[in-house]
């Protein structure tokens, strides 16, 4: 019995150096996805998600603090951002029009990032707004690394 006991115990010994000194080999696989378009009839916009990428340079804020400094929404295409800091993530989303009887509207975009409320930025339409008159809304997420998932929501409603 004591040398079937200590076979056993031999041959668990072994299995678990044998196990033990096995390679283990670790493929890590990343999976990133951002999509999304928002239609908000109610309002008259469309709002459609383009992204993140990192800030090349510092840049002043443009179309922040109230609808007197917005930003216009044009066929051409506004820019409004906040202030953005060299090598933080910027999160981009562009804001269309979609209905033209809103003549000189202000909208406020205000996104919230992992829970926190972002400053927003202001757009406006003109007298004789086009549908498609557009612009493009950066937002410095304040963060120069995305590590693992986060949540961004981005609100537009029109204040005038």
């Amino acid at each position: 019995m004591l040398k079937w006991l200590g076979g056993l115990l031999a041959a668990v010994v072994l299995l678990f150096v044998a196990v033990h000194a096995s390679p283990i080999t670790v493929s890590p696989t990343n999976y990133a996805a951002e999509v999304a378009v928002f239609h908000n009839s109610v309002i008259g916009v469309d709002l459609t998600d383009k992204g993140d990428s990192l800030a090349g340079s510092t840049q002043s804020a443009v179309g922040t603090g109230s609808c007197a400094s917005s930003v216009q929404l044009s066929q051409a295409g506004g820019t409004a951002r906040t202030a953005v800091m060299s090598g933080d993530y910027v999160h981009v989303v562009n804001v269309t029009l979609t209905d033209t009887s809103l003549a000189n509207a202000c909208f406020e975009v205000t996104p919230t990032f992992d829970g926190s409320v972002l400053p927003p930025v202001y757009l406006n339409s003109t007298s004789t707004p086009n549908l498609k008159d557009y612009a493009l809304c950066h937002f410095d997420l304040g963060t120069t690394s995305a590590s693992g998932a986060y949540t961004l929501e981005v609100a537009v409603q029109r204040i005038s």
